[in-house]
């Protein structure tokens, strides 16, 4: 059943109003590189001289063009953009390789929490059935957490010392009970074949000099 006219209409231009309620600065962050790649090609855009304010009315502007389109052709004019939008070089550009693209938000998510050649480096080190645990004090930067514990199968275990990483994953809350020695909720103290921390943690054990010599 094909809807009427006066609905297709009603229904195209209260899409082509949208953008004008978006606000695209508080959207256009570094955020969108990781989840709302459709921003990107506007924040592009926003780095060649359009004010961020002004966005919604360049959308608008887009969305009236769509709107006419869509209504005039419909299906056929669906096609049509959509075809455009996929093959786009200068958004598939701006949405991959410009500054504000995904592979360069990678590249840096990447060094900031694995900064050697092998990004499974302590697979290298201690083999991948070892047992390492990862003790996150709350300081420093989280990726170390969560890259070490994606890239190397003997990562098992993520101990949280004063805060949980953001995201909710699962992972062990401890304390201190003496000096080095941290215990679980139940009081029972944590042991572990490797411990992955930062230089300032207190962690009873001696340093491993395979590992130190692959980091």
């Amino acid at each position: 059943m094909r809807p009427r006219p006066a609905v297709v209409v009603a229904a195209s231009v209260a899409a082509a109003l949208l953008p004008l309620a978006f606000p695209f600065g508080t959207f256009i962050t570094t955020s969108a590189q990781a989840d709302t790649f459709a921003l990107l090609p506007w924040w592009w855009l926003h780095d060649h001289g359009i004010a961020l304010h002004d966005l919604r009315f360049l959308a608008f502007g887009a969305g009236v063009v769509a709107t006419a389109l869509f209504t005039g052709l419909q299906a056929r004019a669906f096609a049509v953009l959509r075809c455009w939008s996929a093959r786009s070089s200068s958004c598939r550009r701006s949405t991959w390789q410009r500054p504000q693209g995904i592979h360069v938000n990678s590249v840096g998510s990447l060094w900031a929490g694995i900064k050697v050649a092998h990004r499974n480096w302590i697979d290298r080190a201690v083999g991948h059935d070892a047992n390492v645990a990862v003790l996150w004090s709350g300081r420093g930067d989280v990726h170390t957490v969560w890259e070490n514990e994606f890239f190397s199968r003997s990562v098992h275990t993520i101990y949280d010392l004063n805060a949980a990483t953001p995201g909710d994953l699962p992972e062990t809350p401890v304390h201190e009970v003496r000096a080095g020695r941290l215990a679980d909720p139940a009081g029972r103290i944590v042991h572990a074949q490797y411990a992955l921390a930062a230089q300032e943690a207190d962690v009873e054990g001696k340093a491993s000099p395979r590992i130190s010599r692959t980091a």
